[in-house]
C-alpha cells in the first residue's frame, strides 16, 4: 500500500462527512445531469443522407412481442462530434504488414479510421503519457530510478515510436484533433527542487511549441490514471500520490500551461466509482480531494472505464456481465455531477478519455459491436462532453482493445493462444466494435429524443436529423428475433425506411454478418468491403405512426426513417414549434411552415442581386420544416443579405443583417 502521509490520513478525517452530504443531497434532488460545458460549443446539425442502393425488405409478419414509445417532441441531449473520439498510442507507429508504411499513409488503415468518423485522437497513448517526453529529450534534468529503469521509458525514446509531429500527422490524415496528455510523473521523477514547477514548465512548452506550428490544439489532459498502482508515479521513493498531492500539482501546470495560451482547457484526473474507493485505486478519496483542490483551475474533468474485471482469468468475463456495463454509464454520471456540484459549488464538464470492454478474448466477438451500439448512445444521453473509446490498435493478438487488428500473434505470456491466425485477418482488419461507430456516423443524428419501452435485452435509443429523418439504434442482445413496435409521438413516418443489421450466430462468433454479407472464405470479422453493402428498405405507409419492425437474434440494427415534416424538438440550434408559414430564422436554422405540400427552394442574395447560395429542397409534405443556415451559405456570406423562400407559387423574403450568423 506504499507509506501513509498526513494529506491522506487528513482526507480520510473528512471524506466521510462529505460523501454523507453528497448522498443526502442525491437523495433529496431529481437525477442531475450536468451540461456538456464548453464541449457543446462543437455541437452542428446533421442531415442524414441515404445510401445509393437497396435491397427490398417485407414488414415482418404477425404481432409485436415488444413495443417502444419514441416522443419526438421530448428531446434528452444534443449529440456531439465529440462522442467518436478515440486513442493513438505512439508505439502504433508501423504498420506490421510488409509495407514499411505508417499509420498516417497506409491507405487500407486511414480508410478505415475515416470511415470511423474519429473526431479527437488522444495521445501519446495511455501510462505512457507519465513517462513519455513530448521533444523525444529526456536530457533535461536527473530523473529517479523508478522512471529511468522501466522499459517504458525507453520504448518512448525509441525510433520506432511516434514524435509529436508524426501523431498529429496521424490526425490530420484521418480528420481528428489531437488531444494531448502532458507528463504528470515528471512533478514526481525529477531529481531536482522543485520538481512540480519544472515539470509544469515542460508541460507549457509543449503547448508552445504546438502552438508555433500553427496549431490551435483545445483539450489537454494532466496525467493519465494516476490514482492507480500501475502508474510510474505511484510511488516513488517510499511516497505513494493522493489526490490532494496530484491536485496541487494539477493547478501549477494549469496555471502553467495556460500562461503559454489561455485558449486551451486543461482536464483533471478522477476516478469514476469514487464509492467504491479505495480498493478499486489504492488511494483513498481521489475524487473527492481532486475536485476539492482543482475545482478553480480544472476546466473539465477525466474518467476512464472498462466495466468489469476478474482477478483468476480475465476470460471468465460472461457476456452477460459485459452488457450489464451498459447500466454504469448514466449512473456514474448522475454521481460524478452530483458529487462535482456539491464540492465546486458548479457544474464541471466531464470526458470519458478511456473506454472499452474488459472481457479478454471476446473483446473481438460480436458481442463488442453490441456493447459499443449502447454505450455510444449511453455516454451521449449521460451528457459526457468527449468520449475516447481504448484504442485504435492494440497488438495483444485476440485479447484486444484496439478498433483496427494489429498483427501481433506472438504469444503472450499468462494469456491464452490467439484464436485467430494472421491469415485470417489482414493487418488493419475493422474489428466487430468499428461497425458500431461506421454505422453511427450514417444513421445517428444531431439530437436524442426520448424513447421508453423494451425489456433487459432490447434496447433502443433515438435520434433525429436536422432534415426530419429519425434516427434509430435497434440492439437486441438475445438468442431468438424479436418483432418491435416503434410507436412514434410528435410526428408521423412517410416514405422509404432504410437499415443495415450487425448480426452473427451468437455473442461469441467472429463471423460478423452486415445485411446477409459477411467476412471472405477462410477470413474473420466483417465483410471488407463495407461500404458497397446495399441499404435494406421499405415503403411505409403515409403518415405512419406505427412500424413494426423484426430485430434478428444477437444484433445491432441502424435505421433511418423520415419523417412527414421536421418534429418540434425544441433543442438549442433548433426551431421550435411552428408558428404560421412564416420565414425565421433562429441560431443558424431556418425555419419555416408549409400548408400545403410544394416544391421548395431557397436562394441567398446580396443586395445587388447575385447569388450567395441556393438550395432545392426538393418537394416537401405540409407542415414544420428546418434546415440548417450553413447548408445554404458560403464562407463569403456576411453582411447584409437575402434570403429567399420560394415554395410553389409563393415567395417569401427576409433581410438578414449578418449573413453567415443568420441574425434577422
Amino acid at each position: 500500500m506504499g507509506t501513509r502521509n498526513r494529506a491522506e490520513r487528513r482526507s480520510e478525517g473528512h471524506a466521510a462527512g462529505r460523501l454523507r452530504t453528497i448522498l443526502l443531497l442525491g437523495a433529496l434532488a431529481s437525477p442531475m445531469q450536468a451540461q456538456q460545458g464548453f464541449f457543446g460549443q462543437q455541437w452542428a446539425s446533421r442531415v442524414y443522407s441515404p445510401s445509393g442502393k437497396t435491397i427490398a425488405s417485407a414488414a415482418p409478419d404477425g404481432t409485436a412481442d415488444i413495443a417502444f414509445r419514441i416522443d419526438l417532441s421530448d428531446t434528452v441531449r444534443k449529440v456531439l462530434p465529440t462522442l467518436y473520439g478515440n486513442n493513438l498510442a505512439a508505439w502504433a507507429k508501423r504498420i506490421q504488414d510488409g509495407s514499411n508504411l505508417s499509420v498516417w499513409e497506409h491507405p487500407y488503415t486511414l480508410r478505415h479510421l475515416r470511415n470511423a468518423g474519429i473526431t479527437y485522437l488522444r495521445l501519446p497513448g495511455g501510462a505512457w503519457a507519465n513517462s513519455w517526453f513530448w521533444d523525444k529529450d529526456a536530457s533535461h534534468w536527473p530523473l529517479k530510478s523508478s522512471l529511468t529503469s522501466m522499459q517504458i521509458y525507453d520504448d518512448g525514446l525509441a525510433a520506432w515510436s511516434m514524435t509529436f509531429e508524426e501523431m498529429l500527422r496521424t490526425c490530420d490524415s484521418v480528420g481528428a484533433k489531437p488531444q494531448p496528455i502532458v507528463n504528470m510523473g515528471l512533478a514526481r521523477l525529477i531529481d531536482e527542487p522543485n520538481p512540480v514547477q519544472k515539470a509544469a514548465s515542460y508541460a507549457a512548452g509543449w503547448v508552445r511549441h504546438a502552438k508555433s506550428l500553427g496549431r490551435n490544439i483545445e483539450v489537454w489532459e494532466v496525467g493519465n490514471e494516476d490514482y492507480g498502482r500501475w502508474m510510474v508515479n505511484w510511488e516513488v521513493d517510499g511516497d505513494t500520490i493522493d489526490g490532494v498531492k496530484y491536485g496541487t500539482a494539477f493547478n501549477v501546470f494549469a496555471d502553467s500551461m495556460k500562461a503559454a495560451d489561455p485558449r486551451i482547457k486543461v482536464g483533471a484526473v478522477l476516478y469514476p466509482d469514487f464509492k467504491d474507493a479505495p480498493s478499486a485505486t489504492e488511494v483513498p478519496h481521489w475524487t473527492e480531494d481532486v475536485i476539492a483542490t482543482t475545482k478553480d483551475r480544472a476546466d473539465f474533468y477525466i474518467v476512464h472505464e472498462y466495466f468489469t474485471w476478474n482477478s483468476a482469468d480475465i476470460n471468465l468475463v460472461t457476456f452477460d456481465e459485459v452488457l450489464a456495463g451498459r447500466d454504469k454509464i448514466a449512473r456514474q454520471k448522475s454521481d460524478l455531477d452530483s458529487l462535482i456540484l456539491a464540492l465546486a459549488g458548479k457544474e464541471i464538464p466531464v470526458a470519458m478519455t478511456e473506454f472499452n470492454m474488459r472481457a479478454g478474448q471476446k473483446n473481438t466477438t460480436l458481442v463488442s459491436t453490441l456493447f459499443f451500439a449502447e454505450a455510444l448512445a449511453e455516454f451521449a444521453q449521460a451528457g459526457y462532453g468527449l468520449v475516447n473509446a481504448w484504442n485504435i490498435n492494440n497488438g495483444k493478438s485476440t485479447d484486444d482493445h484496439g478498433m483496427l487488428a494489429r498483427m501481433d500473434w506472438d504469444p503472450v505470456p499468462g494469456k491464452k493462444a490467439a484464436e485467430v491466425t494472421a491469415s485470417q485477418a489482414e493487418e488493419s482488419t475493422p474489428h466487430p466494435h468499428f461497425f458500431s461507430y461506421y454505422y453511427y456516423g450514417k444513421y445517428f443524428g444531431d439530437a436524442m429524443v426520448r424513447s421508453t419501452g423494451g425489456d433487459d435485452g432490447t434496447h433502443l435509443y433515438a435520434s433525429t436529423f436536422s432534415n426530419g429523418v429519425l434516427g434509430i439504434v435497434l440492439v437486441n442482445e438475445g438468442p431468438n428475433a424479436r418483432r418491435v413496435e416503434l410507436d412514434l409521438e410528435g410526428a408521423a413516418a412517410q416514405g422509404a425506411m432504410r437499415w443495415h443489421t450487425v448480426t452473427g450466430d451468437s455473442l461469441g462468433t467472429r463471423s460478423i454478418v452486415i445485411n446477409g454479407q459477411g467476412a471472405p472464405t477462410g477470413k474473420v470479422y466483417g465483410p471488407r468491403d463495407y461500404e458497397d453493402i446495399p441499404a435494406y428498405a421499405r415503403d411505409l405507409d403515409s403518415n405512419s405512426q406505427s412500424i413494426l419492425f423484426e430485430a434478428p437474434k444477437y444484433s445491432a440494427s441502424f435505421l433511418a426513417v423520415p419523417l412527414a415534416g421536421s418534429a418540434p424538438v425544441g433543442v438549442e440550434g433548433r426551431v421550435g414549434s411552428p408558428s404560421g408559414g412564416d420565414l425565421r430564422i433562429a441560431n443558424g436554422r431556418i425555419g419555416f411552415a408549409l400548408p400545403q405540400q410544394a416544391p421548395v427552394t431557397l436562394t441567398l442574395h446580396d443586395l445587388r442581386g447575385g447569388l450567395v447560395g441556393k438550395r432545392d429542397l426538393g418537394i416537401l409534405p405540409a407542415g414544420e420544416h428546418s434546415v440548417s443556415f450553413g447548408q445554404l451559405a458560403t464562407s463569403s456570406s456576411r453582411g447584409i443579405q437575402l434570403l429567399r423562400l420560394e415554395a410553389g407559387k409563393v415567395q417569401t423574403t427576409k433581410l438578414l443583417l449578418d449573413g453567415l450568423n443568420a441574425r434577422p
